[in-house]
């Protein structure tokens, strides 16, 4: 019985994964530099509120897409972060929901 449902599992993980790779496409294009965020490290408390775990620091750079009026959230390293200006035109790649049009996975090209 364990082995069934041992069994059961992973092919819902499985099924579960490929239906989400499939439900996304690869974007990308030119935008445009609007607003630069910092996230400074914080504490959370752990999964089962036992103990606390770091959340590292995060620098990101809010980009307005040239072909649309989509606005996202690339998370970027600190010295791309600190090179980067308001103003400034990048390029940009990200995976989006194709039934929801969520954006994640986003990154500088």
């Amino acid at each position: 019985m364990r082995a069934a449902v041992s069994v059961f599992r992973s092919t819902l993980v499985a099924l579960v994964a490929a239906l989400s790779l499939a439900a996304c496409v690869k974007k990308g294009g030119e935008a445009v530099v609007f607003e630069k965020d910092y996230i400074p490290a914080t504490y959370s408390s752990a999964a089962g509120g036992e103990g606390r775990e770091l959340v590292q620091k995060q620098w990101i750079l809010k980009v307005r897409m040239r072909d649309g009026v989509r606005i996202i959230r690339v998370p970027v390293d600190l010295p791309e972060w600190e090179k980067a200006k308001v103003g400034d035109r990048v390029k940009v790649s990200y995976s989006q929901g194709k039934y929801t049009g969520t954006v994640w996975a986003s990154e500088l090209k």
